[in-house]
């Protein structure tokens, strides 16, 4: 055999790539993609889980009640807690001397907290009057109805703990005058009769 026949090349035999060369690496990569149906989830996987939102709950220590509460319920919505746990789980992050005034509170309460009943007494406790009545005032719909309403009924539990006297349709007034302007002329016409009934209007 000659020299010239050593180093010619065949038609029609294939020469496997170097092993370190992109094409062999390409090569081995589609062998896989083809012996292996889950080639490449796994990478999507761990591409997906990484970009879940991630967050922490903090502690509470006394002050600003109302921020503490609200990030308490979105750290529960993101981890889909039932909400029959969220006064148990709410209770372990109480520090100093809301741990101490809380324990003390439940040993003359007979029956276990609603979510609802804990926001309203860490807030009639922690909160100043003068903050509520502030923040319910000022309220007014700035995103979708369904957030509205899930804030506004928070604040009237508060403005009731309060001052039980103030009558609904004091809270009917307040509720519509919050709306944005494209559903307030609506619920102005309706007139609705409580409160359960304007919410459900505003839905429309």
């Amino acid at each position: 055999m000659t020299g010239k026949e050593v180093g010619s090349t065949s038609k029609g035999i294939l020469q496997t790539p170097a092993r370190g060369s992109p094409e062999g690496l390409l090569s081995r990569g589609k062998g896989l993609a083809r012996r292996d149906p889950t080639y490449g989830q796994e990478q999507q996987r761990v591409v997906y889980n990484a970009a879940l939102p991630r967050m922490d709950l903090t502690t509470f220590q006394g002050d600003n009640p109302r921020g503490w509460l609200r990030r308490c319920k979105k750290f529960f919505k993101l981890n889909s807690t039932p909400l029959q746990q969220w006064v148990e789980i709410g209770s372990l992050y109480l520090e100093g001397k809301v741990e101490i005034w809380f324990e003390g509170y439940m040993c003359w309460v007979e029956v276990s907290l609603e979510w609802e009943e804990f926001s309203s007494v860490i807030c009639s406790r922690f909160g100043s009057r003068e903050d509520i009545v502030e923040e319910f005032n000022k309220l007014t719909q700035e995103g979708g109805i369904e957030e509205y309403v899930e804030r506004f009924d928070e604040l009237k539990s508060l403005m009731h703990s309060l001052n039980s006297l103030l009558p609904e349709l004091y809270y009917i007034s307040s509720f519509i005058s919050g709306l944005k302007e494209d559903i307030k002329p609506m619920l102005k016409i309706l007139k609705p009769g409580t409160l359960m009934v304007a919410f459900d209007q505003a839905k429309w």
